[in-house]
């Protein structure tokens, strides 16, 4: 029997944060004349601001309290280091549901949303829509260090780390994954490798899982030139945004360990390299404060810098072309776990807009996606035209239901483990496919088969207002599948019908979600920045 897991709180010891300081008080600066605007990178009169706050002023042990509020554990999965944090669900049978971050972030990048997810009831939701949520540092990321032993690390190779984790390490047969940036990429892997133990997915980047292939993988433009016909708007709009992620998406895939010698050694050095993407990448009007404080900035900065992670972290860029992506198998769709994806508005692809990503359903029934507007990164919106799911375009109508063998025949049988707590209940994940798994305000069939003899789906609308994220009542489905999603200029509030229901946001597109299982979208208010 294995031994139940034992948390061990986090703690950076008093000499790497005294060393810390010294080297930010020892900074050698780089003359920056004419660049007041920002235009050469980050300025440096912010960033001499930001670094001697953290020399002095920023209080790391406080951020040590708030993220020890968590649990913690680090285990050995395959060889490979992973730290990650969790925070029990409190409903009568949680859901377990793995939250994967991006880069420059770090676990606590999802610290907003831990607890209205593992416990509804306290925000006004149902105690029964609780998840028992995992949030890990990736592998090399954080405090999922020293990665010396597996240099080849790369999201897909995460995606398998994080199955062994939640399957072989806490024994869930079933389970929920979410992600965002690199994160959306290591759990879209999850819906398509791992399909038949995925209750769910949501991802917050729309990126194809072959989105680093090929030998230009890190040139926004794939090595082809910028028609010269395009519309001035357009034109513009490509060029904002290969200035925004060409330079680190280069960097990171064609030469990390040379940057990592200097950003390994400098921690001022390490902040503005990260500093410049958190100002770049959030809809922050040209301050990134308004987004995020200087203690939340500084707390991922510390994290990087006492895991001794940045080298690690940015060597995954390179191993995602190094080692490509390929299928593990050719059934369509790629994904087919029940997936949502959000849209942020805020990085639409060149000629995109809210109403076109409003009405980009991935194909499959059990797919759809949402407009978030004015939210940050979405890295390289070039390919977000074409979701996970849905390889050679958009909106092909949904794909007919094709019956599949198991995922793999031969694999191992499945040994139940004990959970982290012992004397808790036992998970109702055994229950056959005859009998579709049942989550939260899901009612029995039979009360919700009303409309006009449909079939009895879960139908759900979900929209943006006013940076809220809310879940609509059900609306009928010929608007999701059929017709077409609405745009209305009021103000935020509720309206009824008999023939359907819907959210009225301002100015924003109404999309639309059809799946078998509850949407793994927080009914919680999201902060400016965080997609």
């Amino acid at each position: 029997m294995t031994k139940p897991l034992e948390p061990v709180p986090l703690h950076v010891p008093d000499e790497v944060l005294d060393d810390l300081r010294r080297r930010l008080a020892a900074t050698r600066w780089a003359p920056d004349p004419g660049n007041e605007d920002g235009r050469y990178g980050v300025r440096r009169a912010y960033l001499e601001e930001l670094v001697a706050y953290w020399a002095d002023g920023f209080d790391w042990r406080a951020a040590e309290r708030a993220i020890n509020a968590y649990e913690h554990y680090r285990v050995d999965v395959g060889g490979v280091p992973v730290h990650f944090m969790r925070r029990p669900g409190a409903g009568p049978d949680p859901v377990p549901l793995i939250l994967s971050h991006g880069w420059p972030w770090t676990f606590w990048h999802w610290s907003k949303v831990v607890d209205p997810l593992a416990d509804p009831a306290a925000y006004g939701g149902d105690p029964a829509e609780s998840f028992d949520v995992i949030v890990p540092s990736l592998p090399g990321f954080g405090f999922s260090t020293p990665l010396t032993g597996r240099p080849d690390m790369n999201f897909w190779k995460i995606a398998d780390v994080w199955h062994e984790l939640m399957t072989g390490v806490l024994g869930h047969e079933r389970y929920a994954a979410a992600g965002c940036d690199v994160g959306a990429l290591v759990t879209g892997q999850l819906g398509h490798k791992y399909a038949g133990e995925l209750i769910a997915i949501h991802i917050g980047s729309a990126l194809k899982l072959d989105f680093f292939n090929g030998d230009r993988a890190w040139d926004f433009s794939g090595g082809a030139p910028i028609p010269p016909d395009l519309p001035s708007d357009v034109h513009a709009r490509f060029m904002e945004l290969d200035r925004r992620f060409a330079v680190h998406l280069a960097a990171h895939m064609m030469a990390p360990s040379t940057l990592a010698h200097g950003l390994a050694d400098s921690p001022a050095g390490m902040l503005s390299w990260m500093l410049e993407r958190w100002a770049k990448w959030s809809d922050n009007g040209g301050d990134v404060e308004r987004v995020f404080s200087k203690d939340d900035l500084l707390t991922h900065a510390t994290i990087y810098w006492a895991g001794e992670a940045i080298g690690s972290s940015v060597r995954t860029y390179a191993n995602n072309n190094r080692y490509p992506w390929t299928p593990s198998h050719d059934r369509r769709p790629v994904v087919e776990a029940p997936t949502g994806i959000t849209f942020v508005s805020y990085e639409n692809p060149p000629g995109g807009d809210d109403r076109r990503a409003a009405h980009s359903r991935v194909p499959g029934e059990r797919q759809g996606g949402l407009v978030q507007p004015r939210r940050g990164h979405l890295p390289r919106p070039r390919r977000a035209l074409h979701p996970v799911g849905d390889p050679a375009g958009v909106g092909r109508g949904p794909a007919p239901h094709v019956p599949r063998p198991p995922l793999n025949p031969d694999a191992r049988p499945h040994v139940p483990r004990p959970p982290l707590n012992p004397d808790a209940e036992p998970h109702r994940r055994g229950r056959s496919d005859a009998q579709p798994y049942r989550l939260g305000r899901d009612a029995p069939r039979e009360q919700r088969a009303e409309r006009g003899g449909e079939r009895a789906r879960r139908e759900e609308v979900v929209a943006v207002a006013r940076g809220d994220l809310r879940h609509a009542p059900p609306a009928h489905s010929g608007d999701l599948l059929g017709g077409q999603p609405r745009v209305v200029p009021l103000p935020a509030r509720r309206e009824r019908g008999r023939a359907h229901e819907e959210v009225v946001v301002d100015d924003a597109v109404v999309a639309g979600r059809v799946v078998d299982e509850r949407a793994l979208v927080p009914d919680v208010r999201w902060e400016r920045g965080h997609a």
